[in-house]
């Protein structure tokens, strides 16, 4: 199989349409909904387990909307093997999990993601035993806030509904690319956004609170005040309980920790920057450089812990479906991937022209 990153001519086929498609405007103005619903997910301050939920519910209804938005919450391969462990996700989304199981053992190195995956397996097993029985088992995990029960109704209700209508397409009209492209052009996205040394915004804000509380307490101090302030409901619920139990949550992951990072941050970077890290998920070199100047964080080591890398199985996965959706659809269209020796990359040759 060519490698991806190789194949440099395009394949443009016939796009499909629905039989029972709706106005454009109402296919759009149901696409805004979701991805209104899904930056609610996470840019809320929402407690580590209840996103945690809100996200594998996510992945349940649709792989794809899973992986963006578990992707923009810093999941490492340890989340995602714990995603696709779940009984609901073998019981949604078998083809997917067989081709999982067929496909990704033969390609990792370590021991250690040999041994997760060969759990992995175990899991897929017990579960596939268990619908043979007739007892399917479920995860008991319950949200604990208000907030995550009510974007919990709201995902439930979108996905009923784009379910139920089948009629949207979830990728826009106008777009001329077809699938394949749009799985190769996301696979290497994915790999030039590690290349450019991007780190992940939550893990930089954890090791800026873990240092700070270590050797400049007074500036957490400064931040959790600021904290307290902005927020109401917060300084109503550790009236009592004090500061200590705040920062012993916020360090537990029940509370949001990006919230008490942005309050000490302020004070050195711009309002720009402040908004950046509040509703992105990757950091540049630059600006995580520029913190680890303003506050003292001398080893790079600890940093580089952040480093954006690609998740070695799903991304295995996602440039294998992109290759094969593009072998098929440059195949459709008479085409075929042969090697240019001159240039040292692969090109299509032979399609036929529209």
């Amino acid at each position: 199989m060519p490698n991806l990153s190789q194949i440099s001519a395009k394949s443009k086929v016939e796009k499909g349409s629905f039989a029972q498609a709706k106005p454009e405007i109402e296919a759009q103005d149901l696409i805004a909904r979701q991805q209104a619903l899904l930056d609610k997910i996470n840019q809320s301050a929402l407690n580590e387990a209840d996103r945690k939920i809100l996200i594998a519910r996510v992945f349940d209804y649709s792989v794809a909307d899973g992986l963006k938005l578990a992707e923009k919450n810093q999941y490492s391969d340890r989340d995602f093997l714990a995603l696709m462990a779940r009984p609901e996700f073998y019981l949604k989304h078998q083809g997917l999990a067989d081709e999982i199981q067929k496909g990704t053992e033969a390609k990792l190195k370590t021991d250690s993601d040999k041994k997760a995956f060969q759990e992995l397996k175990k899991s897929f097993a017990e579960y596939e035993a268990q619908l043979k029985a007739g007892q399917p088992s479920r995860n008991e995990e319950k949200l604990r806030t208000l907030q995550a029960k009510e974007l919990m109704a709201e995902l439930d209700a979108w996905y009923a509904q784009f379910l139920k209508t089948q009629t949207v397409s979830r990728e826009s009209e106008r777009d001329p690319r077809s699938s394949g492209e749009r799985l190769g052009e996301e696979a290497l996205a994915q790999i030039k956004m590690a290349l450019e040394k991007n780190y992940y915004s939550r893990d930089v804000i954890e090791t800026v609170i873990k240092e700070l509380s270590l050797n400049h307490p007074e500036l957490v101090e400064q931040g959790v005040k600021k904290v307290m302030t902005s927020d109401k409901v917060l300084k109503e619920k550790y009236k009592e309980k004090g500061v200590e139990a705040y920062l012993k949550n916020v360090n537990k992951g029940s509370e949001d920790k990006k919230t008490l990072g942005l309050a000490i941050l302020e004070k050195n970077l711009s309002p720009k920057e402040i908004a950046s890290i509040r509703y992105g998920s990757l950091l540049p070199e630059t600006m995580v450089k520029k913190i680890a100047s303003a506050y003292d964080i001398t080893d790079q080591r600890k940093l580089n812990k952040s480093l954006y890398q690609p998740l070695d199985l799903t991304a295995k996965t996602r440039i294998n479906r992109a290759e094969k959706e593009l072998v098929k659809e440059i195949g459709a269209s008479g085409g075929e991937i042969v090697w240019n020796e001159q240039a040292k990359k692969y090109e299509v040759s032979g399609e036929k022209k529209e």
